[in-house]
């Protein structure tokens, strides 16, 4: 039943004429996959994901993500600020 919608992200991916995709673009549309699917025990792992420098450049996907995910808007503000909102969301709702 998912196939339909991963396709479209798959031909979103190549119609920007690239011919393969960077590992932060993939990450990015696995990201939003996740989302458009209302995967909400995805919500803990972003969240991890947010903390890591690994995944600093999918930082504002991330956010906009758990804020699609959660229903709840980040604050304003630094990094910082946003890093530590989540990770007490994580500690009230595991």
């Amino acid at each position: 039943e998912s196939a339909p919608a991963v396709s479209s992200l798959l031909r979103e991916i190549t119609s920007k004429g690239q011919k393969t995709a960077t590992l932060e673009q993939m990450t990015d549309m696995t990201i939003m996959t996740l989302v458009k699917f209302n995967h909400k025990d995805s919500i803990k792992t972003m969240i991890e994901m947010l903390k890591s420098n690994q995944f600093k450049n999918n930082s504002a996907t991330i956010d906009y993500s758990l804020e699609q995910l959660t229903g709840i808007k980040s604050p304003k503000g630094d990094w910082g600020s946003k890093v530590s909102f989540w990770h007490n969301y994580a500690l009230k709702n595991s």
